[in-house]
């Protein structure tokens, strides 16, 4: 509004002047109204940053006076628990492996009216980068070793820490000493580095848990200290975690996401704690609630592990068809290693636990071409054959002395797999080399496969949520599809349905394919942006202002586009949705639910945005935005975050609470997560944003690239921003793609297909093999078109472009920003990485400026990383 008041008096006063004599004095008005819109500016500028400075100030307040509050209380809430007896992994009696099938005529398999669905409460993490309470100086950091999967990693902490209070016959009083003293020392670094390698490495809540016992181990050699340390720091990120001891002996306790087999556990207040190396029956502990912990600990892995692989090789034999095979694959030791120590789950989970990325490529680039040529019903055959052959059967019993549940690559290494381990693997090359969906049946004592052959053609004999599914036994040798063990046949059985909930991923990508005829798109895809529960599915992104119903021409790539969030059922029909009004670009990027039935949306608008009865106005540049919703979709607020004016920052943090107060606002100078906005709410419903600010590309004038008809010459444009960035010491393979980049990132850019071909041919003319097959899949290109900071890729004849191991679909779209420089395209739709028979769908891409190394990660958080040959860009 300052700047539009200014422009205006510039419009205005030239009307009233009406001689040239004037001129000296207009010159001086206008040199006055500029001061005074410059002094203005500076002190809004100067009154909001105090009136943050203040905010923060008062927020870190509140957080002392909560911690104070806890330590006061701390010392006289110990009381003492017995533990309840740990479940045991269901010791069942299982079937002998029959070497040889008969069909036994029987009825239909019945199943039970009671499904197992498992769910999972775990929330993504978020941590609060405080600045150091007052009076505490960090000083010269010492170093710890921290090793975890036969790699190391060094911390840096405080020496502070050292100076712990001694703890070695522990007691209520002790242990508050412990606590306000850690209290007192730079903490917050410690969890910032082994954040950092989680999100690096795809870590999950139980290897966190495991990284700061590494920690607590290498800077203490006392374990009464290890653990006073691990629980400090485990309260410290927001986990519902205790200390009791029993004797002279501390243990931690830990309220988990799952249940644990062979772990004592302790009721208090209602939730089970689990208790890790705890010797006793009975333990003293705290029965009051830090005010942080509101997050159950994950065991469960929804991602694989980024670590260097380990490999080893199995030779896996089986006939088929009369014909011998024989198959070599690959797995992770490190992966079998892991495992090895695992905390036992229900069977449930491991059905969606994620292989490594050695096995993932071993099963596509070596299993695969066997199933070329094949029909679904031989492909099937074929699977099921290499599992019930090339495995020798034992149970769990006669192999380990108790009951284990194996990962698909446990069951390469180990000599011999049950029922359940031979499900698990046949359910994990079904979905992933035929993509059909795999539900088990648990019979109490065996268990195995039913694949979805829904208009297939493929003969079923099981029906389950209006869907018909075909038997298939892993452990039956020689039996085809549709045969299962003759003492089952007329047993019940409990449905694990492992499709929904646990396989989050692959639900989400079926959700936004599947919404995309109703105008409906991702703007981001950091993965908040939809949440699937068991009443429903709430989602927000973009929807085109032209179409807002199901219109075809949503998917045009032109017309305005706006945010929306809506919710839709368990079977993904439309229930209610609700879509802002904005002046400008806006996006929904995140979406989360309280506990109190409420849904946070975060995002991005320019101008103005409204919803319901609210409305805001952004910066110049744009701001985010938080909106509070109900679950009938009624907004009961909607807030302005504006971003840092500092150049230097790169991402904020920021918290709200539930009435839309803001309570803490810091800009950050890093950005320590591959997620660009993550947004958590607690217990109270106080809101917690980490977001990236979105990055900017430097301009450049274009006047000089101006044809004398007025036509802008993009191929001139291309090729000398590509000599000018190698001057600059880019590497070759990267110097045009970021040329490229840099203009699509302007909104409104248009790039024919024809005009790639000819900067193409030009700058990389006889300087690789290769070129004319590149510019034949570049030609296939129509247009590149960034309609308000989406790019779609526009093909001929809508047929895909595949360069190497990509492929592009018409109607592909990219989001681009930079990050340190270096160029991130986050994949919204349409472009996937393969080996032409299995194709994965693309998360997003990352581009080293600096090495010329390319990072594809893709699928459910794989990656791979390469350099950049010259004819790939």
């Amino acid at each position: 509004m300052k700047k539009l008041i200014f422009l205006l008096c510039i419009i205005i006063i030239p009307a009233v002047l009406n001689s040239q004599e004037k001129d000296k004095e207009y010159r001086e008005f206008l040199d006055e109204i500029q001061k005074d819109f410059n002094s203005m500016e500076e002190r809004s500028n100067f009154e909001f940053e105090n009136f943050i400075d203040s905010m923060n100030i008062e927020w870190l307040q509140l957080l002392k006076e909560a911690e104070k509050e806890f330590s006061d209380l701390l010392s006289g809430s110990f009381r003492e628990y017995t533990s309840e007896i740990p479940e045991k992994l269901p010791e069942v009696k299982k079937p002998e492996q029959i070497t040889n099938y008969k069909v036994t005529p029987g009825v239909g398999i019945d199943t039970d009216s009671i499904k197992r669905t498992p769910f999972i409460k775990g929330i993504t993490e978020v941590f609060l980068f405080h600045e150091l309470p007052a009076g505490i100086s960090s000083g010269t950091l010492l170093s710890a070793s921290l090793k975890f999967l036969d790699t190391v990693f060094t911390i840096q902490f405080d020496p502070k820490l050292k100076e712990l209070p001694e703890i070695s016959h522990p007691d209520p009083g002790r242990i508050k000493k412990c606590y306000d003293f850690l209290l007192n020392t730079d903490y917050q670094p410690v969890l910032n580095q082994i954040l950092l390698l989680c999100d690096q490495l795809n870590l999950n809540d139980w290897d966190y848990f495991c990284l700061l016992n590494e920690f607590s181990l290498s800077v203490f050699e006392e374990p009464n200290a290890q653990k006073v340390i691990a629980w400090f720091l485990l309260i410290q990120s927001n986990y519902k975690a205790k200390i009791g001891y029993s004797n002279d002996n501390l243990s931690v306790l830990l309220a988990i996401d799952q249940t644990l087999y062979d772990i004592p556990w302790f009721n208090i207040n209602g939730e089970r704690y689990y208790a890790f190396k705890c010797d006793g029956k009975k333990i003293k502990t705290y029965d009051i609630e830090h005010f942080k912990g509101h997050k159950y600990l994950s065991v469960f892995h929804a991602r694989p592990f980024l670590l260097e692989g380990n490999k080893s090789e199995r030779i896996v034999t089986f006939p088929y068809d009369g014909k011998d095979y024989s198959i070599a694959l690959e797995y992770d030791q490190n992966t079998v290693n892991y495992y090895t120590d695992f905390p036992g789950m229900d069977v449930d989970y491991y059905f969606s636990l994620p292989v490594s990325q050695t096995f993932k490529e071993s099963v596509e680039n070596r299993i695969a071409p066997f199933l070329i040529n094949k029909s679904r019903s031989d492909a099937l055959r074929f699977l099921l054959s290499l599992v019930q052959y090339g495995f020798d059967y034992k149970t769990d019993e006669e192999q380990f002395n108790k009951e284990k549940y194996m990962v698909p690559e446990e069951v390469l290494f180990y000599n011999y797999s049950d029922c359940d381990d031979r499900t698990i693997l046949f359910s994990y090359l079904v979905k992933s080399l035929l993509n059909l969906d795999v539900i088990a049946l648990d019979f109490k004592g065996h268990i195995c496969s039913a694949v979805d052959v829904t208009n297939t053609g493929l003969n079923w004999n099981l029906t389950y949520d209006n869907r018909e599914f075909v038997i298939c036994d892993p452990t039956y040798i020689g039996a085809p599809p549709g045969v299962l063990l003759p003492e089952y046949q007329v047993n019940n059985a409990i449905i694990i349905d492992i499709r929904k909930n646990l396989e989050r991923y692959n639900l989400s990508k079926k959700i936004w394919g599947s919404v995309i005829s109703e105008g409906l798109m991702q703007a981001d895809n950091s993965g908040s942006n939809i949440i699937i529960n068991g009443s429903g599915i709430y989602m927000t992104g973009m929807i085109s202002e032209s179409s807002k119903s199901e219109a075809e021409d949503s998917l045009s790539g032109s017309g305005s586009t706006t945010t929306f969030v809506a919710r839709r059922d368990t079977l993904n029909r439309a229930q209610w949705i609700k879509i802002f009004k904005g002046s400008a670009v806006n996006s929904g990027y995140c979406i989360a639910e309280s506990g109190d039935d409420y849904l946070y949306v975060f995002g991005f608008f320019k101008d103005t945005l409204s919803v319901d009865t609210f409305r805001i106005t952004s910066h110049e540049e744009g701001s985010f935005y938080l909106a509070k919703f109900d679950h009938s979709g009624n907004a009961h607020w909607l807030r302005n975050i504006y971003l840092p004016q500092d150049s230097s920052s790169q991402g904020i943090t920021t918290v709200f609470s539930a009435e839309g107060e803001m309570k803490y606002y810091m800009p950050n100078d890093h950005f320590p997560h591959k997620e660009k906005y993550i947004m958590d709410v607690d217990a109270n419903g106080y809101c917690y944003i980490y977001a990236m600010i979105p990055g900017i590309v430097p301009g450049e004038d274009l006047n000089k690239y101006f044809a004398d008809g007025g036509n802008f010459d993009l191929v001139s444009y291309l090729i000398n921003g590509n000599n000018n960035l190698i001057k600059q010491d880019y590497p070759k393979s990267v110097a045009f793609l970021y040329t490229l980049l840099k203009y699509l990132n302007n909104n409104g850019a248009i790039i024919q297909g024809t005009s790639l071909v000819k900067a193409v041919s030009s700058i990389y003319d006889n300087m690789e093999n290769g070129i004319p097959v590149l510019c034949s899949e570049v030609g296939k290109i129509s247009e590149l078109i960034n309609n308000e900071g989406i790019t779609w890729i526009k093909t001929v004849a809508k047929q895909p472009v595949t360069i190497k191991h990509i492929q592009a679909i018409h109607d592909s779209r990219i989001k681009l920003s930079f990050v340190n420089g270096n160029a991130r395209i986050d994949v919204l739709y349409g472009i996937k990485r393969g080996n032409g028979q299995i194709w994965n769908d693309v998360n997003f891409i990352m581009i080293d400026k600096t090495s010329g190394e390319i990072t594809f990660d893709y699928d459910n958080r794989y990656q791979k990383k390469m350099p950049i040959p010259s004819q790939l860009l």
